[in-house]
């Protein structure tokens, strides 16, 4: 691959790394360095072996988990609060990305963060 592509590509996953709200990475990215959003994202799973929608999804559900462990909310709250806070206009956004990723609801997912706490 390409040292300059390569270059962009970890970029990009250290800014999702960093800034999980952001929604726009890859067109940002498209605007600013001139590549196709499909090469972009096939070089991403090319690297990672995942796509730059996936990885997302995967850094937004750890966050999420480090949320709920570092809080005594209960679902509602969490449910539109986290959900914002990873970015989302709402928590229906959320609760896709766990039923799509995890088979999970969020209640669930909060309950089986919980526990973990011990």
């Amino acid at each position: 691959m390409n040292v300059r592509y390569l270059i962009i590509i970890e970029e990009i996953k250290q800014l999702i790394d960093s800034d999980v709200k952001n929604n726009n990475y890859v067109t940002n990215f498209v605007d600013n360095y001139g590549i196709r959003k499909r090469i972009l994202s096939d070089l991403f799973r090319l690297e990672y072996g995942y796509g730059i929608k996936e990885y997302i999804g995967t850094v937004r559900i750890e966050c999420l988990r480090k949320m709920i462990k570092n809080s005594d909310n209960n679902v509602s709250i969490v449910s539109f609060t986290f959900a914002v806070e990873l970015g989302y206009k709402d928590s229906s956004g959320l609760h896709k990305l766990l039923d799509r990723k995890l088979k999970l609801s969020l209640e669930e997912f909060v309950e089986l963060v919980n526990s973990e706490k011990g």
